[in-house]
Parts: structure tokens; C-alpha cells; sequence
């Protein structure tokens, strides 16, 4: 989500799609062909353990996470999180400073995703979206926030979320007075898409 003098803008991929047409002169048929593979030679690339640098805009890369110990946001119970391998990316400079603009403009940015807390925060910091932990929330811990007492504007980073969750955070912010608009490449983003204005 970003948000312009409180005013909030989402992008699609079929939009992202369109903008790359327009931007590059080619056809959407083109653009869409040209991003397809491009995401799928990144993933391909990153799959096999080696990094896509693309100067200024960042670095997609796999690190390896260490097991450890958690807390179940529902019961709080301990839990053992396994060690795994994720996808990371870290932001170029020319990325960060856009992100610096935009701040200064008025605009907010709120990051939405399906990944862990963790890979969230640590993107979110690295580009400037936030400063602190706090900042984030997950899913399950937002289902334990009642309507009311659901501040949206104490949040920035949304992890570990679910569709409905996607078109409370828009509702939220359109009950705030906020212009929304959404920006997702699945189909359980259609919801909050279309909630948003």
C-alpha cells in the first residue's frame, strides 16, 4: 500500500504489465512475456544458490535461516521453528532513496505478503519502510485485534496474512479517509484489490 497525503496506491501485475508496455513502447503480450521470464530466470537462478544483482534496484539471493525458538501468537506456547533456506532480497541504493522520495512527498508505503515476519521486517528496514520490529504485524496476531482497537496507521508491515486480512487492512485505512488502492500478482488478492478504490 502507499500512501499519498493520505491517499493510498496499489498496483497488480497486470497493471505492472501495462506500465512496462507503455514505458518500453512494446505490447502488453510483450511486456508480459518479457516479466514472466524474468521473475522465473530469478527464481530458476536463486534456486541453484547463486545471486541476480541488478545495480541500484538490489539482489535476490537464498539464506540459510537457523533453527530456533518461537512463540505461537495465538496460545504463546514455545515452539521449534526448523532451519531452512529463503529467498532474500536486498535493496540497491537507487531503490532505497525512491523510497526516501516518497516519504518526504507525503507518501507511505505498507507492505503486504504472505512471507515470514522475519524476511519482512528485514526488507521492510532495508528500504526504509520501517525502523522497528513493532512496526510489523502477522496475520494471527491480527485476528486477535478487535475492530476497535485496531489501529492500522501503528503498522507497515503486514506478514504471514491471508485475504480477508489483505481487505481489512484497505478497510481500515478507507475508514481513516484514505484513497486506497491495491497491488498483488495471485488471485486471493482480487478481494482487497476491489475493496480498495
Amino acid at each position: 500500500i502507499i500512501s499519498l497525503l493520505r491517499k493510498e496506491c496499489f498496483m497488480n501485475k497486470e497493471e505492472l504489465v501495462t506500465e512496462i508496455s507503455k514505458s518500453a513502447k512494446v505490447t502488453k503480450k510483450e511486456a508480459e512475456a518479457v516479466l514472466s521470464a524474468t521473475i522465473e530466470t530469478i527464481e530458476n537462478t536463486v534456486k541453484k544458490g547463486d545471486k541476480v544483482t541488478l545495480v541500484g534496484f538490489g539482489t535476490f539471493e537464498s539464506r540459510k535461516r537457523a533453527a530456533r525458538t518461537g512463540r505461537n501468537p495465538q496460545t504463546g506456547k514455545e515452539i521449534k521453528i526448523a532451519a531452512k533456506t529463503v529467498p532474500a532480497f536486498s535493496a540497491g541504493k537507487k531503490f532505497k532513496e525512491a523510497v526516501a522520495k516518497c516519504k518526504t512527498a507525503g507518501i507511505r508505503t505498507v507492505m503486504i505478503t504472505g512471507d515470514h515476519k522475519d524476511t519482512a521486517v528485514a526488507i521492510a528496514k532495508q528500504i526504509g519502510i520501517i525502523k522497528s520490529a513493532d512496526e510489523a504485524i502477522t496475520g494471527s496476531e491480527l485476528d486477535l485485534i478487535s475492530e476497535e482497537d485496531f489501529d492500522v496507521t501503528k503498522y507497515s508491515v503486514y506478514a504471514r496474512v491471508k485475504p480477508e486480512h489483505k481487505t481489512r487492512i484497505v478497510n481500515a485505512w478507507k475508514a481513516k479517509g484514505a484513497i486506497t488502492a491495491m497491488t498483488g500478482d495471485g488471485v486471493n488478492d482480487a478481494p482487497s484489490i476491489k475493496s480498495a478504490d
